[in-house]
């Protein structure tokens, strides 16, 4: 079995197969089938790792028409969004990586939490379209294409060189559950919704030099092979369907089939996106709530539950409240285990059916606990209400993000194993300050630690802040790398996807026009913007300073606001900035 960190992240274990358990409590809306989806209004708070596991800053996150950009950190909130009960699909994208949609289960009236980490996109192999090729990806799945098999997005056919993309992802590493679309939930070729056990998937995307998309000449079918993971050797059948991803659909659809041969799975496509090679099973919902003996709700409490039929585990934790509820196969048995300091123990054996089960309370008897609290203010001691903390264990190498409530009281709870230290920073989602680091060093004497009151005063070191019509406006900022000699900056809000762009000629200090300036907001509906000629714009540089110091300065003008709809009138502004110099 799995060990965990004492603040390890959501972590799914895969034996055999994956299965995406996601927490949720219970509603009124049945997601085994059913054309018919409900929406509830509900948000989604998440961290973006890039391929390295560090923190990834600047990815767009986007669900329906709002679209937030991840923090310094890879920290992301979206809010107030009304959501498909059957599973939203949430895009994430940054230049570089592939595009992915994750799936969510939403909450009626709350935040669901998701975590990702992205791939690198590179060009795997360059091949001719007179004569196609095989393309190897990660040396082990291979794609390999036709002859004149190519076509351009208006279906004209396609001559010339093509850049094939692609990615492998191994169903027996517990990355992939974080790397892959989705969640391993999808509907057959009869449209009945299944959960997936994953043989191996397969991203492929086709440009032209130019970076134009290209697609399959139906009559022109490339070939899939996909290597089956010796752990799953035993499970593989002679026949598996394919499947692909669309996000417009809901999740995975079922699409032909690959047949065995050697020790790889190979089958045939006519379009890509990504591919998967799964075995479907019917699902149930299973719900219960983690409670002490007094019968007070355990929250964010991590599990693992083992099928014992399927031979496969995955691992959860539950909700604020104690509860849970997602899909689990039918017709199987499992255990229940929770962690106590790293040692398994077996609290409950289950069994499904073919009707939803509901386990009621389940009662855990705790090793210690400690408490860690405080009241998360502003500047001016008015609770935070878009706040997170971020924590670091000193037996982890990893941090959580914790979303603060929105009337800034901050808890959180855990058992108490070992004295270590516990390393805590809060974090303003909404005008990007952040408190120092606090330290507190855990002893077995002690339960509670109040933190007191914490004012988030400390403004993000990479900023570019503007003021406008009594408003102010706070984006991540960074250098732009530039060939020219231009000075060049540019700033996201991780919250509205407001934006900032300022461009000037060289690093001189003192006052000038830029050559470009544009600051938007799609939230207020607002867009200043001039380039070449910005005499209504003046910039003082006062630091520039050598590579890994800080760019800091002003900036003041008026410009008219070319929104869309908007009436263009002048609109005057100021701001300061600081970016790290990079280049």
């Amino acid at each position: 079995m799995k060990k965990f960190h004492l603040l390890g992240l959501l972590t799914f274990i895969l034996l055999t197969a994956t299965i995406s358990w996601q927490c949720r409590e219970n509603t009124d809306t049945d997601n085994s089938g059913t054309n018919n989806p409900v929406y509830v209004e509900s948000g989604v708070f998440g961290k973006i790792i890039d391929p390295l596991g560090n923190p990834a800053a600047g990815v767009e996150v986007s669900y329906d028409k709002t679209v937030v950009l991840t923090d310094k950190y890879g920290v992301f909130l979206l809010q107030n969004q009304f959501m498909n009960t059957q599973g939203a699909q949430v895009k994430l994208r940054k230049s570089g990586y592939f595009e992915i949609h994750k799936t969510v289960i939403p909450i009626k009236g709350k935040i669901v939490n998701l975590s990702a980490q992205l791939v690198a996109r590179k060009v795997t192999k360059t091949i001719p379209s007179a004569s196609g090729g095989k393309v190897e990806s990660n040396g082990t799945a291979s794609v390999s294409f036709q002859a004149n098999s190519f076509k351009t997005k208006n279906g004209s056919s396609y001559s010339g060189n093509v850049n094939v993309y692609t990615y492998y992802l191994d169903p027996t590493t517990e990355r992939t559950q974080l790397e892959m679309p989705g969640n391993l939930t999808g509907r057959n070729k009869d449209g009945k919704f299944v959960v997936l056990r994953s043989m191996g998937m397969l991203m492929v995307e086709l440009e032209d030099a130019s970076g134009n998309a290209l697609q399959l000449d139906p009559q022109f079918p490339a070939e899939l092979s996909t290597p089956i993971p010796v752990s799953l050797s035993s499970k593989a059948e002679a026949t598996i369907p394919l499947w692909y991803f669309d996000a417009s659909k809901g999740g995975w659809i079922e699409e032909g089939s690959a047949n065995k041969v050697g020790d790889k799975y190979v089958g045939k496509v006519t379009h890509f996106t990504i591919w998967n090679c799964d075995v479907p099973f019917q699902s149930v919902m299973v719900k219960f709530r983690f409670v002490d003996q007094s019968g007070n709700p355990i929250g964010n409490y991590y599990f693992t539950v083992n099928d014992i039929t399927g031979n496969r585990t995955a691992a959860g934790q539950t909700n604020n409240d104690g509860s849970f509820l997602d899909i689990f196969p039918q017709n199987s048995n499992f255990e229940l285990y929770i962690y106590n300091c790293n040692t398994p123990t077996l609290i409950k054996l289950f069994q499904t059916t073919t009707i939803d089960l509901d386990l009621g309370d389940v009662v855990i008897t705790l090793p210690k606990q400690f408490e860690l609290k405080s009241l998360v203010n502003d500047c001016n001691n008015i609770p935070i209400k878009q706040a997170y903390a971020i924590i670091t264990s000193s037996n982890a190498n990893t941090y959580i993000p914790y979303l603060i409530p929105s009337n800034g009281e901050f808890s959180y709870k855990n058992i108490f194993c070992n004295p270590e230290e516990i390393k805590i920073k809060f974090v303003d989602l909404t005008n990007l300050k952040e408190s120092t680091e606090y330290s507190v060093n855990l002893v077995s004497s002690q339960s509670i630690y109040d933190l007191g009151i914490i004012q988030l005063c400390n403004q993000f070191n990479d900023y570019i802040k503007i003021n406008y019509l009594g408003k102010e406006i706070t984006v991540i900022g960074r250098q732009l790398k530039d060939t020219n000699n231009l000075l060049q900056f540019y700033g996201e809000d991780p919250v509205d996807s407001s934006y900032i762009h300022i461009s000037q000629n060289g690093f001189n200090l003192g006052v000038l026009n830029p050559i470009r300036f544009s600051f938007g907001s799609h939230k207020e509906l607002i867009n200043l913007f001039c380039i070449s000629s910005c005499s209504g714009v003046q910039i003082t540089v006062t630091q520039t300073g050598n590579i890994g110091d800080y760019i800091k300065g002003t900036f003041t003008g008026t410009l008219p606001n070319s929104y869309q709809g908007q009436a263009p009138s002048p609109i005057p502004f100021t701001g300061d900035f600081s970016i790290k110099r990079k280049y």
